[in-house]
């Protein structure tokens, strides 16, 4: 999400509003979920873990603004993280995994990577993300037009 406000704000082309979940929690998620729908934004940025995202597919697909012509998913390193939409589908609760194969596909997938293969560079990398507090990450909340971002 952070990536998406920076660009935002820099650019000034889109405003962003944050709403953030506790991970592991469905009802937080619905919460975020009625949240972002209830703002009207048609490209929803989701920042978590697979598990998370499989919560916000069950929140977000009877809400309708997952899975629904006129809205866009973004995903930022769970599906990446997997390897594929197929694989996360395979990961999920089974009463989930249709409901990721009709969400899934069509949606943009980004993840983070180095482009130096060499291990303690990549270690060094991960360090230093995850070192990043969670402003650094999510950015200002208070932005709002165009985008939903969800984030842990």
């Amino acid at each position: 999400a952070l990536g998406v406000q920076s660009a935002a704000a820099l650019h000034g082309s889109m405003d962003v509003v944050a709403f953030a979940f506790e991970p592991g929690n469905l009802a937080s998620m619905r919460s975020a979920v009625h949240s972002a729908r209830d703002t009207g934004r048609r490209v929803i940025v989701f920042s978590g873990s697979d598990v998370d995202l499989f919560d916000f597919i069950e929140a977000a697909e009877p809400e309708g603004i997952v899975g629904s012509e006129g809205y866009a998913l973004v995903d930022i390193n769970a599906v990446h993280n997997v390897g594929s939409s197929e694989s996360a589908a395979q990961n999920a609760r089974p009463e989930l995994q249709e409901a990721v194969r009709r969400v899934l596909p069509g949606s943009l997938v980004m993840g983070y990577t180095t482009l130096r293969s060499d291990e303690a560079q990549g270690d060094a990398f991960e360090r230093q993300w995850g070192q990043l507090s969670r402003e650094e990450l999510v950015g200002d909340p208070t932005m709002g037009k165009y985008v939903a971002a969800m984030t842990e």
